[in-house]
């Protein structure tokens, strides 16, 4: 009898325990405190995180959160460093409560960005670095004189203004990320622009830009204005309904070389474009990732000259990446569009090599079309982790002194192929299926710069060194 009271016991004691030991595994956030932060406001920090004071979680979805917050507060771009650690509640272990939760606090340190930036920019009127250096023509730069302000009032909303002289003349305003409500939720922005050309691009011949140039006055002449609304449906989610209006002016001469130019009879156009864009951002750090995986899908819808012709756009942008070991990692992305039109218009059939719709070896060249599906695949080796220099002659420019940077090396193997039913006779990319591999480094440095090198070789046995740079910045 006393055998058996003593099993009950024993199970009941055990039961209990495990009972115990399940509740004790649940976090919960006591407080989040932010250091660092003298412009940036606390609420625009607070709203990238997947948790708030309150939370209830397991330890590893409190392990996975923190991770998830840092990979927020890094593509939100407005830190250069920041450190998230996690800490008992010590005020908290003392108190009689009733439930089993382990208290912690959470500390977020952040290192603030220089968010002024004079806009002094020198722009190569090409369609990237290679092109403009295989051609060598001086003339063909435009200085952009302006001024860039990131995290304006503290509340991370985006301010360009610009005036462009030489190669290009007019002015550009662009003023984003306006919240609408104190959640961030509802956000909007605004932009603006006037363009006058001396050149155009009207065709494109051996599957390179051709461009006429006008001996007296502009070419071309653009006048433009759009509004942005974006509704972010949870922090990584992203709606976005844009509408936009375009007046342009074009020369007699753009006809003599391709009637098909943009389409419409007559020498002025005027078009609305309708547009809804919905974006997943589950990448660890959205210039340069490693890990997570993007979708970015879209619609548009356009008209020119009130119906005379119409088109509409479907776009589908996926990206996967996922490390393979400690240091090395793969990824793919994969680029797809269709577009549908009443006319012929050269102007609307931009694929391959416009808008960072590029493959490796494929530098020089452009692809025409409706339709194409681009797929880019790498293998990346860590060849140096990220690693932080302190200038120290530069102590007292506090968002300039400490310099980091991680190098890369790379292989890529890019496919693609373009459609294109106007085709003209000259160009051999079209209709085909298209290959590229090549190998490199790329070197992740501050500010959201990403220097590249590789040597690649094309589909026709084509072979070359080719540069790169990307920033936000310019």
């Amino acid at each position: 009898m006393f055998s058996k009271l003593s099993k009950y016991i024993l199970i009941f004691l055990f039961t209990a325990l495990i009972s115990t030991t399940i509740c004790a595994s649940e976090i919960y956030v006591s407080n989040i405190y932010i250091k660092g932060n003298k412009k940036t406001k606390k609420s625009i920090i607070l709203k990238e995180l997947p948790f708030k004071a309150g939370s209830v979680m397991s330890k590893e979805t409190f392990r996975k959160s923190i991770e998830e917050a840092n990979e927020n507060l890094t593509n939100a771009a407005l830190f250069n460093y920041i450190n998230i650690f996690s800490e008992k509640d010590t005020s908290a272990v003392n108190v009689n409560r009733e439930d089993n939760y382990d208290y912690y606090n959470v500390t977020i340190s952040v290192e603030e960005r220089w968010y002024y930036w004079p806009l002094i920019n020198i722009k190569l009127e090409e369609r990237n670095l290679n092109s403009w250096i295989q051609k060598g023509e001086m003339d063909r730069i435009t200085y952009d004189v302006g001024m860039k302000i990131y995290n304006m009032f503290g509340m991370n909303h985006k301010l360009s203004v610009s005036g462009s002289f030489g190669y290009e003349k007019g002015f550009n305003l662009s003023y984003n990320n306006i919240r609408l409500n104190k959640s961030g939720r509802h956000l909007i922005g605004f932009s603006g622009y006037s363009l006058y050309n001396k050149t155009l691009n009207v065709l494109s011949e051996d599957n390179k830009p051709v461009y006429i140039k006008s001996k007296e006055g502009y070419i071309n002449k653009n006048f433009g204005a759009g509004i942005f609304y974006t509704y972010r449906s949870s922090i990584r989610n992203k709606h976005c309904i844009s509408l936009e209006f375009d007046r342009s002016a074009i020369k007699d001469t753009v006809f003599t070389v391709n009637p098909n130019y943009w389409g419409i009879a007559g020498r002025r156009s005027h078009t609305f474009t309708l547009a809804y864009d919905f974006s997943i951002e589950g990448r660890d750090y959205n210039i340069y990732p490693t890990s997570g995986y993007y979708i970015n899908a879209g619609a548009s819808f356009g008209n020119v000259n009130g119906f005379d012709l119409v088109y509409s756009r479907l776009k589908l942008n996926f990206q996967y990446y996922t490390p393979l070991s400690k240091r090395w990692f793969w990824g793919s992305k994969i680029n797809m569009s269709a577009i549908l039109k009443s006319k012929n218009a050269y102007i609307y059939d931009k694929a391959l090599g416009y808008n960072n719709v590029n493959m490796i070896g494929y530098d020089y060249y452009v692809a025409d079309g409706q339709f194409y599906t681009i797929l880019n695949n790498n293998i990346r080796y860590m060849i140096m982790p990220k690693k932080i220099v302190t200038l120290n002659f530069l102590s007292r420019l506090t968002k300039f002194y400490k310099i980091h940077f991680t190098i890369y090396g790379k292989l890529n193997v890019d496919a693609g192929y373009v459609y294109n039913r106007y085709k003209n006779t000259g160009n051999r990319m079209e209709n085909r299926f298209l290959i590229g591999s090549g190998i490199g480094i790329d070197i992740v440095t501050y500010y959201d710069t990403v220097l590249s090198v590789s040597y690649a070789i094309n589909k026709f046995g084509e072979k070359g060194v080719y540069f790169g740079i990307s920033t936000p910045l310019i």
